[in-house]
């Protein structure tokens, strides 16, 4: 299913199958002070721009994944490199391990069921 909503809003009374259910979030997460290239600048700022360190919506997802008792059995994120490993503090303090990781990809899996680091 696909749902529209303020992040993971929309699931806030739907019943989940956690172990079944993924997310893919391709959030804007470019830290605002960042040097944008020539083509991303015909973007719309909010598509982009993820708060001074880019990654104010990630925090948001995070914690409505604690709110909405959601606990999918992988979450795939988009992030830039250098955000990678505060990204990973992130999922961590929701009891999220960061298990895969390439280029602007990273694979967050729950602590119960993370096996080590790896790259796709």
């Amino acid at each position: 299913s696909f749902y529209q909503g303020d992040l993971l809003a929309p699931l806030e009374n739907q019943k989940t199958d956690n172990q079944h259910f993924a997310i893919l979030a391709n959030l804007p997460y470019v830290p605002e002070a960042y040097k944008l290239n020539q083509s991303a600048m015909h973007e719309p700022r909010l598509a982009i721009f993820g708060g001074d360190d880019g990654l104010d919506l990630y925090r948001k997802m995070f914690m409505q994944l604690d709110k909405y008792s959601i606990q999918p059995g992988i979450i795939l994120t988009e992030s830039l490199e250098f955000q990678h490993n505060d990204l990973s503090k992130i999922a961590n303090r929701h009891n999220y391990t960061l298990t895969k990781t390439r280029d602007l990809i990273q694979q967050f899996e729950p602590n119960s069921l993370a096996q080590p680091l790896a790259s796709f």
